[in-house]
């Protein structure tokens, strides 16, 4: 938990993010947020689950929702983005995460 910039983690309410912000939370990690993409679609939107982790663990969540539009405006850039072909489906959120997270 030592690092010369602030730390964080990608919190999506699942098991293995929920333990890793939890085993954060308790080493007390200073200057940390939580950062989560919400999805439009509300079937498919894990942000609940985030946000009841976040507010159990006493930590901060930064929750983010981009529009559709905004999503393919990074299609372009992946193949400049990845210095290799990238066949995960997560590759344009996970994009959008980072951007969030650097400002974060």
């Amino acid at each position: 938990m030592v690092a010369d910039v602030p730390l964080g983690a990608l919190l999506s309410g699942g098991y293995d993010s929920s333990l890793v912000v939890a085993l954060i939370a308790g080493a007390e990690a200073r200057g940390r947020a939580d950062v989560h993409d919400r999805l439009e679609d509300s079937r498919m939107d894990e942000s609940i689950y985030a946000r009841g982790v976040a507010e159990h663990l006493g930590t901060a969540l930064q929750s983010c929702a981009w529009t559709t539009r905004r999503r393919l405006k990074v299609v372009p850039r992946l193949a400049t983005i990845y210095d290799e072909p990238f066949g995960d489906s997560s590759q344009i959120p996970t994009f959008l995460v980072m951007q969030l997270a650097r400002r974060t």
